[in-house]
């Protein structure tokens, strides 16, 4: 007797806890969104005029930069910059642009005193196209007032943080090549230096 009733009261007991496991409401799955950068940076990329000892210039403009983290540092990133030189000869300007994007990895420094300021440095490597115009460039029917070419970009920067979802972009420094045609090689080679604010939202 004692067994029947002990049976059937642990009987009860699981189909009491049943019931209530399939009444108690599911909570929902939260989905995190990765981490994203958005960049908006002053630029100054160092040109040369082809076929000379320097004839150096400076393009003056800015940038937009975004990335996203994906899985322990690594992402993509896409950048659109662009800038204007003027009178790089007597009479002669040049406005160029660049669309480019790739992979990019981000390194947080660790252990920081407060978490969401530490300092996190990237490097990238992005491709795409350079875009060049207002200017005079050669062609096969003997110039044109643009042209558009490959071109890559790698290098990398430095975000200090100053807020949870605000930062600096404290330096970024690349090197940005481009295949828009000339009277020489039709290749260029420049430097770049960028600096700016940069928001993160996760």
């Amino acid at each position: 007797m004692l067994r029947r009733v002990t049976a059937a009261a642990l009987l009860a007991g699981l189909m009491t806890l049943a019931a209530h496991a399939q009444s108690a409401p599911q909570q929902p799955r939260r989905f995190h969104l990765p981490p994203v950068d958005l960049a908006v940076t002053y630029d100054a990329e160092r040109g040369k005029i082809a076929a000379s000892n320097c004839g150096c210039f400076w393009f003056q403009g800015g940038g937009v930069n975004s990335s996203i983290t994906l899985w322990h540092g690594l992402g993509f990133a896409a950048d659109i910059s662009g800038g204007r030189a003027s009178e790089i000869s007597p009479g002669i300007s040049l406005s160029k642009v660049n669309f480019l994007f790739g992979p990019r990895y981000t390194w947080q420094v660790p252990h920081f005193p407060i978490a969401h300021h530490a300092p996190s440095l990237f490097g990238e490597f992005l491709f795409g196209a350079a875009h060049a115009y207002g200017t005079v460039i050669p062609s096969a029917s003997g110039g044109s007032s643009h042209a558009t070419a490959f071109a890559y970009q790698t290098g990398g920067g430095l975000n200090l943080w100053l807020a949870p979802h605000f930062g600096l972009r404290a330096l970024e420094l690349d090197y940005v090549h481009s295949q828009l045609p000339n009277n020489s090689n039709s290749s260029q080679n420049d430097f770049r230096l960028a600096t700016g604010f940069v928001w993160r939202f996760r």
